[in-house]
């Protein structure tokens, strides 16, 4: 879940919040060290998505990105299992 400025009424006020930028920040390290051949990323037109998608692209360069205007998320939420047995759970 991506932390950013709730208070923005526009969507360019709306970016990422420090803590936001952390988190993007370990975001991209951790698909850096996946070692993954990506060949596209895919971004929001909202501002806290090319945020982050802006960050991503300075670990993992030379890859096109796209912005979809129709690709938009929601206010972010905490999710939490209905049931605890299911956050112990394992696969």
């Amino acid at each position: 879940m991506g932390k950013y400025n709730l208070k923005g009424v526009t969507d360019e006020e709306r970016t990422l919040t420090p803590l936001g930028w952390e988190q993007a920040e370990f975001t991209a390290q951790r698909l850096k060290t996946l070692a993954i051949p990506y060949t596209r990323m895919i971004q929001s037109s909202m501002t806290r998505a090319k945020n982050t998608a802006s960050v991503i692209s300075k670990h993992i360069p030379d890859i096109p990105v796209d912005t979809l205007r129709l690709f938009k998320g929601g206010r972010s939420h905490q999710t939490r299992p209905r049931k605890p047995q299911l956050a112990t759970r394992s696969t």
